[in-house]
């Protein structure tokens, strides 16, 4: 795929690249259309987002999300050939 996307994450870490919630992108400039929403146990949407380098840090309306499993859902194109995906999966808020 040409975007993946970690399994858990965490918020307080000291690795900058664990602080967010978003997908590595193996050919950046070949994104052309990008969405990504995290859904909690509940159903209910704590972030989205139609750009690549924004990524969830773990807040819903200003306050820290609990330490659980959450649902994302993207789907992504490819302006270069007009190829298409959706991907989801689940990852694990870590503090």
């Amino acid at each position: 795929n040409v975007l993946q996307f970690p399994n858990a994450f965490s918020p307080s870490s000291q690795v900058q690249e664990n602080q967010r919630f978003q997908p590595f992108v193996r050919e950046p400039g070949a994104i052309s259309k990008y969405a990504l929403a995290v859904y909690n146990r509940w159903g209910q949407k704590v972030f989205e987002s139609d750009r690549l380098g924004e990524g969830w840090d773990g807040l819903f309306k200003g306050s820290q999300s609990p330490v659980e499993t959450y649902l994302y859902h993207a789907i992504y194109e490819r302006g270069s050939c007009g190829d298409s995906g959706k991907l989801k999966g689940s990852v694990s808020l870590i503090r």
